[in-house]
């Protein structure tokens, strides 16, 4: 039976032949593969034709979760069968709040828009100012912290670390300074870190609170990476209320 499969993914080296290898493991043989464009950032279509026995969809869908570099799976059709949907095809938005980042499977969708984020570090302002276009405003703040806390957790994987972590203070030395300093001018004064100016925050003149948030989840994803549920931290002050620097303090729990 030919199957045919359009995924949408990200730029991500070595992508079609993870695909590929995990539907071969099911039987199925690419027989076709083509690359096409889509409207969004950073996004190819590509469109798949694979032959082999019957597999079923759920099976197939299965099979491809939690392969690196798929952001949705758009189109799936077994001929002979009727067609199924696996998500709507996109359409071209009118509006930059309709781009793809916040369509698809959300575990899925977060994970390649960490990925994004993490291959352009410590220069990640203009990939996070394009993310968060895609969100409704009510809903920015919330989402920049969470990616800011997914994008802590990961960045906490690149840190080499000579030692274990003793303390808070050790922790605020050794982790979050050497972890956030590439891409924010960060003063560390006992347990408060102030943030002067940050490349997370595309318009220097015009802060933006969704900046503020971003680093704020990043610190607690890069805590909770190294000494889970042993923090807190308060938001003392921030640029985009007119303040000097954005002021976190950090509490031992």
């Amino acid at each position: 039976m030919v199957t045919e499969l359009v995924l949408q993914i990200a730029s991500a080296p070595g992508i079609q032949l993870r695909v590929v290898n995990r539907l071969k493991q099911l039987g199925l043989t690419c027989t076709q593969r083509t690359l096409k464009k889509t409207p969004f950032v950073d996004t190819r279509y590509l469109e798949l034709e694979f032959d082999g026995p019957e597999v079923p969809r759920q099976r197939i869908v299965d099979q491809l979760r939690g392969v690196h570099g798929i952001l949705s799976i758009d189109k799936l059709v077994q001929k002979g069968k009727v067609p199924v949907e696996v998500a709507e095809e996109p359409k071209k938005p009118d509006h930059p709040r309709d781009i793809a980042p916040e369509a698809g499977d959300a575990d899925i969708r977060d994970r390649m828009l960490i990925f994004s984020l993490l291959s352009r570090y410590p220069n990640i302002g203009g990939r996070l100012h394009e993310i968060l276009s895609t969100i409704p405003e009510e809903d920015r703040l919330t989402r920049s912290r969470q990616l800011g806390y997914s994008f802590g957790m990961h960045l906490f994987k690149q840190q080499k670390l000579s030692s274990p972590l003793v303390d808070l203070s050790d922790a605020l030395t050794r982790l979050i300074s050497p972890a956030i300093s590439p891409m924010a001018d960060l003063h560390l004064h006992g347990n408060v870190i102030a943030i002067t100016s940050s490349k997370v925050n595309v318009r220097p003149k015009k802060p933006k609170e969704e900046a503020c948030q971003f680093l704020l989840g990043a610190f607690h994803g890069l805590l909770n990476a190294a000494m889970p549920g042993k923090h807190r931290i308060e938001k003392l002050s921030c640029t985009a209320d007119g303040a000097e620097n954005c002021k976190f303090e950090f509490f031992s729990e």
